[in-house]
């Protein structure tokens, strides 16, 4: 259940899509109304589900998301890519090409009609140069870009080999023999000729080049390392431990900017607050710069959370956030104002993202109708999964010919 705590006009009219991992795809309205639920599946970590948003597959609206069982940490690698058509038909499932798993964190349709997704695989590596064994266990971070149809790999690109280790920020390998995850990805985003890589244990995002998969610049925002930095970046455009990258239209960037990242990894906060953040680049060479445009913050009451979490621009200019681990989505008009709001019932609840964006699907079968006795009358329950109800009429009579309404209600959650 959604409890909307906020809902003002300047909002925009989209359906609000997530997916709480083990309970289901759900869409949902301004209202907090669920308009169409798909559960998860039965068996707890085996039916997860993630990433549920709307994109265009074959010049068509489409939903599309990860199905599977994930790992308390996301190295997810029982899994497949799945896409449905405006009528909640499956018309997609594929994996990764090579043998690698499909992984949790990113699922880009491109223009193409090809897919951006992740891959996560553990690997014996030197990490003698960073306090480990000489033959550790490390996790390489696969991008790969995919022919839907055919399977064919298209492009891949690999952390390993392309960020050194020592980049890595928070702990390093660990003594207990476990696989060290020193760059996890978790957004691959197309960018012209390019591909834009975020790289959470670096709060560092790659621009890696499609043609010769080398990196074309770094832009870390921890202030760490500045070495390693592309860009200059001011103290007020700081970022760290960030989520969902992209390009948007007019050349900036926007990412969620998680802030910190969980306590008892030791790591320093670089920012007090999780937030929407909007960033400029520009110059050339080594006069190269990234400067604040806006951050979009949670006021009154400022929000840190630890993981996960999603930033988009709305077609009315609005942004919005799904403020992952937090179970809690904010829609912020241009100017910052909070203009709608709404969390979880239950705190434990939580979607990896959350998105807003026109939406109007089919409908499969006929509403489902339930009724109990209630004293002298009848009590009647109706759902129809998909449909835009604006009022429920119950008629009754001594047969289909003969029908009286007895009574109506607007549509409730």
């Amino acid at each position: 259940t959604l409890n909307v705590s906020v809902n003002k006009p300047e909002a925009s009219s989209g359906k609000i899509f997530f997916a709480p991992k083990a309970d289901g795809l759900t869409i949902a309205d301004n209202a907090g109304r669920v308009h169409w639920f798909q559960p998860s599946g039965y068996g707890g970590k085996g039916n997860q589900v993630y990433n549920f948003q709307t994109q265009t597959y074959k010049d068509k609206p489409a939903l599309t998301y990860w199905k599977g069982a994930s790992s308390a940490r996301g190295f997810s690698q029982v899994g497949a890519f799945y896409i449905l058509n405006e009528k909640y038909n499956q018309v997609a499932k594929f994996e990764p090409g090579n043998g690698y798993g499909a992984n949790i964190h990113e699922f880009e349709l491109t223009n193409r009609d090809t897919a951006l997704v992740q891959a996560y695989r553990g690997v014996n590596w030197d990490l003698t140069s960073v306090g480990g064994e000489k033959n550790g266990k490390v996790m390489d971070n696969v991008i790969q870009e995919v022919d839907i149809e055919t399977g064919a790999v298209l492009f891949e690109w690999h952390a390993l080999g392309n960020v050194g280790l020592k980049s890595s920020s928070g702990n390093g390998p660990s003594d207990d023999g476990s696989v060290w995850d020193y760059f996890h990805t978790n957004a691959a985003k197309a960018d012209g000729d390019s591909i834009l890589v975020s790289g959470r244990r670096q709060s560092t995002i790659y621009r890696i080049n499609r043609a010769t998969a080398k990196v074309k610049w770094r832009l870390r925002g921890d202030g760490v390392k500045p070495k390693t930095n592309s860009f200059k970046v001011g103290p007020d455009a700081l970022f760290g431990y960030q989520h969902d990258v992209e390009r948007l239209p007019n050349g900036d960037i926007s990412l969620f900017d998680n802030g910190s990242d969980r306590p008892t990894n030791g790591v320093p906060v670089v920012t007090d607050e999780s937030n929407i953040l909007i960033l400029r680049l520009s110059g050339e060479g080594k006069n190269r710069t990234a400067s604040l445009v806006k951050r979009y913050t949670h006021e009154p009451d400022p929000l840190i959370s630890q993981t996960q979490g999603s930033a988009r621009l709305l077609e009315n200019g609005n942004w919005f956030a799904g403020w992952g681990s937090l179970s809690q989505m904010t829609e912020f008009a241009p100017d910052g104002e909070v203009v709608w709001d709404a969390s979880f019932n239950d705190a434990a609840v939580s979607s990896y993202r959350a998105f807003k964006a026109p939406w109007s699907g089919g409908l499969k079968g006929r509403p489902a109708i339930a009724s109990e006795a209630d004293g002298a009358g009848a009590k009647v329950y109706a759902s129809w999964n998909g449909a835009e109800v604006a009022e429920w009429k119950v008629l009754t009579g001594s047969d289909s010919n003969n029908l009286s309404e007895v009574g109506s209600s607007a549509w409730k959650n």
